[in-house]
């Protein structure tokens, strides 16, 4: 079953059983799975400048501290969903680009730059400095469309720009390890997203078409059903939440696709 709610906002990050939805400006909206609503707006700025999402833009949820994290330009900045307000961490040498991707995992965040760059910066949260980072060389580069989701213990990447190369990473105490995967069906992603339920990866491309990955058996499958719309606006937009997909389409629409994927 595919659905769509009726028309609210739009993007990316999920709390429990909310989802943090950004759009195309500085704004920022809950949806509640529960209930089906959106709240907000929260409004995305820092010292009077606002903190627009868009392709070069990335936010991640936070687990351990209830914040939202997003990285924009050369700088990381969180939002204290407690107290509601925006908080400037730390900067690196230089600013993410178009396919950028931001995870949180084990109290570290991991900043993919995009632009086409294979560089990305691990920060350890453990000490709360800004200057505890490192930076690693990537063994490919991360272009347009490229999406990456964690499953708790791995990342996953697709590495965009027309390239089908999917990628799973480790932190080791001395290296980022990169083992490379079977091949992504697309080179061109709009979202990715992970399934706890059947450990498995959801893909959607763009243009259409909806893939998962079985993490055990490193292999894509396309699923039974496909979706009625072609999504073209880049960013991984795509979360999951039981035995739901729910997918901010963008392209300047306002819709919001709950795709069933249960049964």
């Amino acid at each position: 079953m595919i659905r769509r709610p009726p028309r609210s906002t739009p993007s990316n990050s999920s709390a429990a059983s909310d989802v943090y939805k950004r759009q195309g400006s500085n704004k920022i909206y809950k949806y509640a799975v529960d209930t089906g609503k959106f709240e907000g707006p929260i409004t995305a700025e820092y010292n009077g400048i606002p903190i627009i999402f868009g392709p070069s833009t990335s936010i991640d949820y936070d687990t351990h501290r209830d914040l939202l994290w997003v990285v924009y330009g050369t700088t990381l900045y969180y939002y204290n969903i407690t107290d509601s307000q925006w908080y400037s961490y730390g900067n690196f040498p230089e600013p993410v680009g178009n396919g950028c991707s931001l995870i949180y995992l084990n109290n570290k965040l991991y900043v993919f730059i995009g632009g086409n760059s294979n560089e990305s910066y691990i920060f350890d949260l453990s000490a709360w400095n800004p200057q505890e980072y490192e930076q690693y060389d990537l063994t490919f580069t991360v272009g347009n469309y490229s999406v990456a989701e964690t499953d708790g213990t791995y990342i996953y990447i697709l590495a965009g720009g027309g390239s089908i190369g999917f990628y799973k990473l480790k932190l080791n105490p001395d290296t980022l390890e990169v083992t490379s995967l079977n091949g992504s069906p697309t080179g061109y992603a709009v979202g990715l997203a992970y399934d706890s339920d059947r450990n498995r990866l959801w893909l959607i491309g763009k243009g259409g078409g909806i893939y998962y990955y079985v993490i055990g058996n490193d292999l894509w499958k396309p699923f039974r059903q496909q979706i009625p719309y072609t999504p073209q606006s880049q960013g991984n937009r795509l979360e999951y939440a039981n035995n739901r997909l729910y997918h901010v389409r963008d392209d300047i629409t306002r819709e919001l696709w709950a795709i069933y994927v249960g049964g």
